[in-house]
């Protein structure tokens, strides 16, 4: 039989304090993981179809970015009765990425990611990186001000080269998310869900083309710093927002 890893006890959790974890066997149980980070850049590799419910939780470090890499489609555990979140949350200074490293995967809807970038500047961020080929994101997105920063970030990022990431699930507000949302990466992002976000400011940064394929949004500003925003609906923009594009 293959190997299985049962999580037990009352708060399960793995630090990588510097370098990569594979986690090479079947993860099961009722209970999440907390996926601590260190002093230096650290990673962390799903790369098995887990069965665990409960939450995933990633906690950049004090010295370096921390990065949990899917590898598996359902390497996120979580079901269909059994929704779960993964959360990211940015140290003051360091980042929390989800990377999905499956190529051409889509990931289940059961699986909804939280953004919660905690430091007071741009340098704690909250990430979601496509990294290996095409990939479908179908759970929710929420953008968390719960840290109460000033200038919180969240990133949605394809980082793969030729290739798509698209976002199915909707993109939602948590305790009046203020910050900005970037849409970043030289290859094609897709938006097909709605974005409910009234505080936050919706950015186009780097190269390449982010589409935005729903209505009724909500959001507060709107930046074109790089690339190209495209506007695949008539009423993709919110009737109130504010347009910058370049510089200003």
């Amino acid at each position: 039989p293959a190997n299985v890893l049962t999580l037990d006890g009352p708060a399960p959790f793995i630090t990588v304090n510097n370098g990569s974890f594979t986690n090479d066997v079947v993860t099961t149980g009722s209970l999440g993981i907390n996926v601590n980070g260190g002093t230096a850049a650290s990673s962390l590799v799903l790369a098995q179809a887990n069965t665990f419910t409960g939450d995933v939780t990633v906690n950049a470090g004090t010295g370096g970015n921390l990065t949990l890499f899917v590898r598996n489609a359902g390497g996120l555990g979580g079901s269909a009765v059994a929704s779960n979140s993964i959360v990211l949350v940015g140290n003051t200074s360091t980042r929390a990425l989800l990377s999905l490293a499956t190529p051409g995967a889509s990931y289940p809807a059961h699986n909804n990611l939280v953004m919660r970038p905690s430091g007071a500047s741009t340098s704690s961020r909250a990430e979601l990186r496509s990294v290996n080929g095409n990939a479908t994101w179908n759970g929710t997105i929420s953008l968390d001000g719960w840290s109460g920063s000033t200038s919180p970030r969240c990133d949605i990022y394809n980082d793969a080269g030729s290739s798509t990431l698209t976002i199915n699930g909707n993109i939602l507000d948590l305790n009046a998310y203020i910050g900005q949302m970037s849409l970043r990466g030289a290859n094609p992002g897709i938006i097909n869900g709605n974005i409910n976000v009234p505080g936050a400011t919706v950015a186009k940064d780097d190269g390449g083309t982010g589409t935005i394929n729903s209505e009724t949004n909500v959001w507060g500003k709107t930046a074109v710093l790089a690339g190209t925003l495209r506007l695949g609906r008539e009423n993709a923009l919110p009737a109130t927002t504010t347009l910058t594009v370049g510089g200003g």
